[in-house]
């Protein structure tokens, strides 16, 4: 508890307006949580069940090292202010334990301002009720995601509006393609260096079989495996989540694509530094120019789009079914 679901990361207009994020919920909102516990039907208010208000569902994975870093990567983590950051979180499982896990959150940098009334497109918001139905996610939550209502233009002035969104957003990308993939393919070939460092230490171990240089070499092997995991630190705090086990949690886990897992972590303390972000990453410099290349795409849709095509972002009659009161369509709870 204590976050929000939002829809409020920087898209494309008319195409895809938003992606999805956490936010912290406002210290007034967890208070009316505490104080009116238990469901509230969605659809009430133009920003849902006040249940939703400081509560997100999702799902807790016991992810390798190298496959969080593979999120990371994917995600954009480390670009700077831009993108998404690692954020610790506690979360409560479905049968009332609780642990520690890492989740992504979006940057100030990255998200639409606060006045900008933003959907999801159809196809993003079927990702994420299909993924909380396949993960058996709390019926009612479900139903919240059911009732948001998503972006979706129709007619020439959306055609028109994503054509020019394109012209304006795609020439100043082009610049950012060489060192993006630049960086995919360092971050590649530095997997499989690893992946080939390891085969030859496990060939190593294999071949001394003999009484306590084999036994030391397991030892060896497990340390390596225990310092694979994503908590690194104290593998043992994940303990009670089996790696086979994908478990619906109560709290921070990122929304954006339910099915993802999110990564165990430490107890106590700093969290290791390349839990934070994968080892290679954009330029400052670069993130920085990302950002004001999405902040031009929607100034233009603001200033021009918006005006003469209608907006390319907002749901038609607000967020959340059975209201016209406009508003947004992040589910929050208080």
């Amino acid at each position: 508890m204590g976050w929000t679901l939002s829809f409020r990361m920087l898209g494309l207009p008319y195409a895809e307006p938003g992606f999805a994020t956490i936010e912290r919920a406002q210290p007034e909102q967890q208070q009316q949580q505490q104080q009116q516990p238990g469901p509230v039907s969605t659809g009430a208010s133009s920003s849902g069940s006040s249940r939703w208000r400081s509560e997100v569902h999702g799902v807790v994975h016991l992810l390798r090292h190298s496959d969080w870093v593979q999120v990371m990567a994917t995600e954009g983590v480390g670009a700077g202010s831009t993108g998404y950051r690692v954020v610790e979180v506690e979360v409560e499982l479905y049968d009332g334990r609780r642990t520690k896990a890492l989740t992504l959150e979006g940057q100030g940098a990255s998200l639409h301002r606060p006045d900008r009334p933003v959907a999801p497109s159809r196809r993003y918001l079927e990702l994420l009720r299909a993924g909380a139905r396949h993960h058996g996610l709390d019926p009612e939550y479900v139903s919240y995601l059911d009732s948001l209502v998503p972006y979706e233009g129709s007619g020439w002035g959306t055609g028109v509006g994503r054509a020019a969104a394109l012209a304006v957003a795609l020439p100043l990308a082009l610049p950012l393609i060489p060192p993006v993939l630049y960086l995919r393919m360092a971050r590649k070939k530095r997997q499989e260096d690893a992946q080939r460092a390891s085969g030859a230490d496990g060939a190593a171990a294999a071949s001394n079989t003999n009484g306590p240089v084999a036994a030391a070499s397991a030892a060896a092997s497990a340390a390596r495996d225990a310092a694979d995991l994503p908590s690194k630190a104290a593998a043992a705090a994940a303990a009670p989540l089996a790696p086979s086990q994908a478990e619906a949690a109560v709290a921070g886990v990122k929304a954006a694509d339910v099915a993802t897992a999110t990564a165990a972590s430490a107890p106590g303390g700093p969290l290791p530094p390349e839990l934070l972000q994968p080892p290679l990453v954009l330029p400052s410099v670069l993130s920085g120019y990302l950002a004001a290349v999405q902040y031009t795409t929607w100034a233009v849709h603001d200033l021009v789009g918006a005006p003469l095509l209608g907006s390319g972002s907002a749901a038609a009659g607000g967020g959340v079914k059975g209201d016209s009161s406009g508003g947004g369509v992040g589910g929050k709870r208080s």
